[in-house]
């Protein structure tokens, strides 16, 4: 997987605006025989469009954003378990390498979010932070002792 140089944003206009089809195999979701396939499935620059009973529901760029960040949460988490349970050292290095990726690339969808003013973030205070490096320095003594 190699890492673009372009922002989110801009690589989600590219896909919106190419006419990019979603689930063009046609495969069925749930057991009450909706379809999500390619009876109308498209994501483009203007929104989503799902299903083949012509509902529509469209998204705005916030909330494709959100949903791009919550899926780079899940991903990044999926890959640290994969890390985790690596038996192979050249394994272990090919996942970490993805996992990196993947932090990076949900880094840059969080800055953009930010920006936006989409993702809001309260800086901490540092009586905080130097709580938690002392709390953090007590138990790492403690399991070094």
């Amino acid at each position: 997987m190699k890492q673009s140089n372009q922002n989110p944003m801009s690589q989600m206009n590219q896909m919106g605006s190419s006419g990019g089809q979603m689930g063009s195999s046609g495969g069925q979701m749930g057991s009450s025989g909706s379809q999500m396939g390619s009876s109308g499935s498209q994501m483009g620059s203007s929104g989503s469009q799902m299903g083949s009973s012509g509902s529509q529901q469209s998204f705005g760029d916030q909330e494709m954003m959100n949903d791009v960040l919550s899926s780079q949460k899940l991903l990044t988490g999926n890959y640290n378990n994969f890390a985790n349970e690596c038996a192979s050292p050249a394994l272990l290095s090919e996942m970490m390498n993805i996992l990196n990726e993947e932090h990076q690339i949900q880094h840059q969808v969080f800055d953009e979010m930010q920006k936006r003013g989409w993702y809001q973030t309260e800086p901490a205070q540092q009586q905080k932070v130097d709580q938690c490096k002392q709390q953090y320095a007590t138990q790492q003594a403690s399991l070094q002792g």
